[in-house]
């Protein structure tokens, strides 16, 4: 098995550090091993992108495959990360094992510093690859830590992604539909802001998702996915 973390891909002015998640298991050669993990990190970090929020995939790949899965997935941050920004500053990580966990909770609850998640690494024979000041290395490195069984909570989030030429426009969902789905996949949450009438499953930021719903349940979010209206998906999902 091989652990892979990447963080800090995004920017203001677009792109998703999820969206990478689907373009490393198209281009990768391997099965996922467990669905992929979105990690959230402490919100508080000044020198965040948007959210703080890292990404994890475990393909079921041989450790010797590491050095080219890490060549691939450093390609792929390089078409599409948005590396003019200078709060972007992506970091990689290929470990054969899961990373301490202390790193992820340390990164939940406080601050860890670059030279931290560089000792983790090396303590634990992972490879790392980062971008300009590398920063987004800790992100990476507590995304490649996290596990389920060690965590006292998580649910699942299925994202849907825009065809590449509607990228930066004005997203069309239709409403009454997120309505009926919320009232139809009652471990869903989060779908829609009715005070202020905003659709919450839509981010307000130019990156490549059209749509992303949260829940209890994956087998009622893949049905939920299906009830939304609005423009095709396209990119994957």
């Amino acid at each position: 098995m091989l652990h892979i973390g990447i963080d800090d891909t995004d920017g203001q002015s677009g792109m998703c550090t999820t969206y990478l998640v689907n373009r490393v298991l198209e281009r990768a050669g391997y099965p996922p091993a467990e669905l992929p993990r979105l990690i959230r990190l402490n919100p508080n970090i000044p020198w965040r992108t948007r959210g703080n929020g890292a990404v994890s995939i475990i393909l079921d790949a041989p450790e010797t495959c590491a050095p080219q899965v890490m060549d691939m997935v450093a390609d792929l941050v390089r078409e599409t990360a948005v590396l003019e920004e200078e709060n972007t500053n992506p970091g990689i990580v290929v470990s054969p094992v899961p990373l301490s966990i202390e790193v992820y909770w340390k990164a939940v609850r406080g601050l860890v510093t670059l030279d931290e998640a560089r000792e983790t690494m090396r303590d634990w024979g992972a490879e790392a690859k980062g971008f300009k000041n590398c920063r987004g290395l800790i992100g990476a490195a507590a995304a490649a830590a996290w596990h389920p069984d060690l965590v006292e909570d998580a649910t699942y989030e299925v994202i849907a992604y825009r065809a590449k030429e509607r990228w930066g426009t004005p997203r069309d969902i239709d409403v009454e539909s997120v309505r009926a789905m919320s009232v139809q996949c009652p471990g869903t949450f989060n779908n829609i802001d009715e005070k202020n009438r905003h659709i919450a499953i839509t981010p307000g930021t130019p990156c490549p998702i059209l749509f992303g719903i949260r829940g209890d349940d994956p087998d009622e979010l893949m049905r939920a996915k299906d009830m939304i209206a609005g423009e095709d998906i396209g990119g994957g999902r």
